[in-house]
């Protein structure tokens, strides 16, 4: 779902914004100040600490992975390390940032689409001979079909609303079904079924019919745009950034060895603890970059349909408050 989103806003940001002066460079600096101060804050006090506790002296011969945005790569090829695994798909999401405004630059929306469509396909196909999970989530050619789903939609919602707002609980229905459906089927005893290669596909589908029932829909709508909602979404990148980092080191301390009951305890704490430190950075530190992006025309994506999908009565209501700040 994640992906998919992102997918979604920065395709639409990109869109509506591509005739404007120096748009790539403005998007470039507006991401860059809103997922690289903490990300790299982060890594500073890791480098920092990681010398003198045993299970992160790995640091010291692969940090520039993290450094570059590539740790994507290095999950490929040796795993995941803890505690900065989870980085992965930070990096698959800063180096789709790179790419993907030349690529809406460059094509039409229609030869978008295309080019969308022939990746999903290229990604089914290697994951076909790549079983191995850390291959098919870190290696971008075979993870993209979430963001590229997302972008396809982008693009349809402001080439073909009528069509696709008359016609979505029609898709959302048949995409449900079909999602349960391969769930069922291809579960394993261990809930895993990644190793199916059309797994992240069926499942971006899936979540793209959720995302675009959520701006018809006003009750969906209202279910996902309610303030306990918004507020972990507020606070959801410094969450993603510290929960894996606070996890491990909980189970470090041994919390993985204690009952299932007990673990409750200091599992809870991390939850805790997570919610406080990014509540606290981001109204100390990182609303601090947020602001610069002020200066640089910023622009708020409302996530509302073309004329034409107004005119026929199918305009799509807002998502997560209804703006974006990109």
């Amino acid at each position: 779902m994640f992906f998919v989103l992102s997918g979604f806003l920065i395709t639409g940001i990109l869109l509506d914004t591509k005739f404007e002066p120096n748009f790539i460079k403005s998007f470039l600096v507006r991401r860059a100040l809103r997922t690289l101060p903490l990300y790299y804050a982060v890594l500073i006090i890791f480098a920092i600490a990681a010398p003198y506790f045993s299970p992160t002296k790995w640091f010291a011969e692969y940090q520039l992975f993290f450094w570059t945005h590539t740790s994507n790569f290095l999950s490929a090829l040796r795993g995941h390390f803890r505690p900065l695994g989870h980085f992965w798909s930070l990096a698959i999401e800063e180096q789709f940032y790179l790419f993907w405004p030349f690529v809406v630059l460059i094509l039409t929306p229609k030869r978008l689409i295309g080019l969308s469509v022939f990746l999903i396909a290229l990604g089914i196909f290697l994951r076909s001979f790549s079983p191995a999970s850390n291959l098919i989530l870190a290696i971008p050619f075979k993870h993209l079909d979430a963001i590229l789903i997302g972008a396809i939609t982008a693009v349809l919602v402001r080439a073909k609303p009528a069509l696709l707002f008359a016609n979505i609980e029609k898709i959302f229905a048949v995409c449900a079904i079909v999602f349960v459906g391969f769930v069922i089927i291809n579960i394993d005893p261990h809930g895993w079924v990644l190793t199916n290669p059309l797994t992240l596909t069926v499942t971006a589908i899936f979540f793209g019919s959720v995302m675009i029932m959520s701006i018809k829909s006003s009750f969906i709508e209202s279910l996902l745009a309610n303030k306990f909602l918004l507020f972990f979404g507020k606070y959801s990148y410094g969450m993603y950034v510290f929960n894996s980092i606070l996890y491990h080191l909980s189970n470090w301390a041994g919390a993985d060895r204690l009952t299932a009951n007990q673990k409750l305890i200091p599992y809870t704490g991390v939850l805790v603890l997570t919610v406080v430190l990014s509540y606290l950075s981001y109204n100390l530190f990182e609303v601090k970059f947020l602001q610069l992006k002020n200066r640089l025309s910023p622009k708020k994506l409302v996530l509302t349909s073309p004329k034409s999908a107004t005119e026929n009565n199918m305009a799509p209501k807002s998502v997560a408050g209804g703006v974006y700040d990109g």
